[in-house]
């Protein structure tokens, strides 16, 4: 199996405390642990962690609407209030055109703010910017120059760009030992893109010796923090018998909980699983009905099909 390169920032991390109360105690709540409606409450009262808290709930929930100019407009009062971790978020909607165009110059600005205000994901955002060449040259090495800035004040992105950076030789000596090492300080931070660098990494033992298992224990940790691409990852593996016995009943679970966070190619592998029974009882109304979902989002091959039998399954 040909495993693709895994980098990303995530569009994540705002302050996950809730509002301090004029008392010492208790202790603030971490917001994650708070109701929409109570972060939703703080945020009006005009608490800039609650604001940017609640935009990114509002982003997640493009899943199932489009809720990403409510995500930006809480953004921007956090950002107001100097919350940096908005500022960044704000580069990020410019950076992948979310309720604004598509803008890496406006994305780089944003990023630098926050950067330049002590935010040291920005940093590695920044660097991802050099690297693709998005905006600006294309500079790998300066790329590295921020994700080690980065790394270095502890952000979990910048370590994980890093230990890519070191896994295949951009702009640094190739070294596995190194890119384990980065890889598995971000995945010890929740990073779910180190822990599927690590996945692959102990998947096809470089640096390491060769342990499927754990390659698979990284993939399903990062699952379980809601990562599609480690789910598609697990229902493929599952599906082929890849490193793992063959599934089909496992594949389902994994394609299907991807499918249900909205990832188009998970919905074709639904259709074809139920289509011909494979780990689910055959089911061409249900087979149907998640082949047209994928097509609907874009699917190139679910698309192909639908094209060919006329709205349904080619005979």
């Amino acid at each position: 199996m040909k495993w693709r390169p895994l980098i990303f920032i995530l569009l994540a991390g705002c302050g996950k405390s809730a509002p301090t109360p004029s008392s010492p105690e208790p202790a603030p709540l971490p917001l994650s642990s708070l109701s929409t409606e109570e972060v939703q409450k703080a945020a009006e009262a005009g608490d800039a962690a609650a604001m940017c808290e609640l935009g990114e709930r509002h982003l997640q929930a493009r899943k199932a609407k489009d809720d990403v100019h409510e995500a930006l407009k809480w953004f921007r009062k956090a950002a107001d209030k100097g919350n940096t971790d908005a500022m960044e978020l704000i580069g990020g909607m410019y950076r992948d055109g979310l309720a604004v165009e598509r803008d890496y110059g406006k994305a780089m600005e944003w990023y630098q703010k926050a950067a330049d205000n002590g935010n040291a994901r920005a940093l590695a955002s920044i660097g991802w910017l050099h690297f693709y060449g998005l905006g600006v040259k294309q500079n790998h090495a300066e790329a590295v120059r921020y994700y080690q800035m980065s790394a270095d004040k502890g952000s979990a992105e910048g370590m994980n760009n890093l230990g890519f950076a070191y896994r295949f030789g951009h702009a640094v000596p190739k070294d596995s030992a190194k890119a384990l090492e980065w890889f598995r300080k971000s995945a010890e931070k929740g990073n779910v893109w180190a822990m599927t660098g690590l996945g692959d990494m102990y998947m096809l033992g470089e640096g390491v010796e060769r342990d499927p298992k754990k390659g698979i224990e990284q993939f399903q940790k990062a699952a379980a923090l809601d990562h599609i691409p480690a789910m598609q990852v697990l229902g493929k593996l599952y599906a082929e018998g890849k490193y793992v016995s063959k599934d089909p009943v496992e594949a389902t679970k994994w394609y299907r909980q991807a499918a249900e966070r909205g990832d188009p190619t998970s919905m074709l592998a639904m259709a074809i699983m139920y289509k011909f029974g494979d780990g689910v009882a055959a089911d061409e109304a249900t087979a149907l009905e998640w082949l047209r979902k994928a097509a609907a989002r874009g699917q190139p091959e679910a698309i192909a099909i639908l094209k060919k039998g006329g709205g349904k399954f080619p005979k």
